[in-house]
């Protein structure tokens, strides 16, 4: 079973649903007041109970109010919501037989399969079938002229209605992904563009500025050899020339170094560093600004020498760029259970400050994905609204 509390918002201790609802408040309200308006139309607000009492209408409003609240944080605690509807609609369903717990429980579903991982999904589909056995098989077959047809034919609605949230929910996650991903793509190419003409600059200050300086110190130590014939006035003006040249060549030397430096592979990156040399250093010292919180699951496995290779520059990488955007806190989670296992690496920023860990310098989104490829990985990217995953699939052998 999943963590119900892993995503931004639920990771941890579960927190209270008191906090500021994440996106555009008018939506996540109209979107609510339309499913909880749509539930108690088709339900017909009936109160007849199994027990014989009758709930009057209001009544029925009621019961069914706390999801449609519940529903204003789908977006930050999916889970939490997505369980609120679960026993609402077992409970109510249970109590009131007319009563159909449809729309909330739908638009709790699109919500966890637009924001939690294909894995969260199942378990949800999975859940509703207690819901969905209570509406179907119990109340629908005890109606007086309803036999197995009614049934079949409620199943088949029901389910129908949530694979085509599930569809629609997992389609909007892709698009909003291969947004992100586009626009990362621009801003690695611009931050491409920049370093070449970074480069660029620096050849020119090389070849021309560098030479030219050169060639007048080659001058001034000419000069020099002949000094003492001339006037102390000229002298000391060939003197104070040659220490200007020569602070002049420094200065250019130290222009360079900058300026190259854009085109050196990520900092600390090293060819020949395996995988947990690359951990423990992390999770020891980690980088200059960055902390490194690694995280390690199940056993270790022993790693062929161009899988542990591939995983330490990955990795390595990944953390250092996020030095580069001013990020505090990296996570590295490294599960071993499954094969191929998984590396993730996740970091946080503000919301306008969305950072890929691996988007410019050394290897480049690009060059990671080249780099696990070629060992027969595959490389997924996960954005919530301020936590952006690289998530890295690797085979152990």
């Amino acid at each position: 079973m999943p963590s119900f509390w892993a995503s931004r918002g639920e990771r941890g201790a579960p927190r209270i649903l008191l906090d500021r609802p994440s996106g555009r408040l008018a939506i996540a309200v109209s979107v609510a007041v339309l499913a909880y308006v749509a539930e108690l139309t088709l339900s017909g607000l009936n109160g007849q109970t199994r027990l014989g009492p009758v709930i009057p209408p209001w009544g029925v409003a009621l019961l069914a109010l706390p999801l449609f609240v519940a529903l204003l944080w789908r977006r930050d605690r999916p889970w939490t919501v997505f369980l609120i509807g679960i026993v609402q609609a077992t409970f109510i369903a249970g109590l009131i037989p007319t009563y159909q717990p449809f729309a909330g429980n739908l638009v709790a579903l699109y919500a966890l399969a637009r924001h939690r991982p294909r894995r969260d999904t199942l378990w949800g589909l999975a859940l509703l079938a207690i819901p969905w056995t209570v509406i179907t098989v119990v109340n629908v077959s005890g109606f007086e002229g309803n036999g197995p047809a009614q049934v079949v034919g409620a199943m088949a609605i029901y389910w129908g209605a949530s694979l085509a949230m599930v569809a629609m929910g997992k389609s909007q996650r892709r698009a909003r992904e291969v947004y992100a991903l586009r626009s990362r793509a621009r801003e690695a190419e611009l931050a491409m563009q920049m370093q070449r003409e970074r480069l660029v600059l620096a050849h020119e200050l090389h070849d021309r500025v560098a030479n030219s300086v050169a060639a007048v110190l080659v001058g001034l130590d000419g000069m020099k050899r002949d000094v003492d014939a001339l006037p102390a006035p000229m002298a000391r003006t060939i003197e104070l020339t040659d220490l200007s040249a020569r602070q002049a060549m420094r200065e250019i030397r130290d222009v360079l170094g900058v300026l190259r430096a854009a085109d050196r592979p990520g900092l600390g990156v090293r060819d020949d560093d395996d995988f947990e040399t690359v951990l423990r250093d992390l999770q020891t010292d980690g980088l200059t600004g960055v902390t490194a919180d690694v995280r390690s699951i199940g056993d270790p496995a022993t790693l062929s020498r161009p899988v542990d290779a591939c995983a330490a520059r990955c990795v390595r990488e990944a953390v250092t760029n996020a030095l580069k955007y001013g990020v505090e806190l990296v996570e590295v989670e490294i599960d071993w259970r499954p094969d191929p296992f998984v590396i993730r690496v996740r970091n946080a920023n503000g919301p306008r400050d969305l950072v890929d860990p691996s988007m410019s310098g050394g290897l480049g989104l690009g060059g990671i994905i080249t780099k696990v490829a070629e060992v027969g990985g595959a490389v997924r990217l996960e954005s919530e609204s301020d936590v952006f995953t690289l998530e890295l699939r690797l085979p152990r052998s």
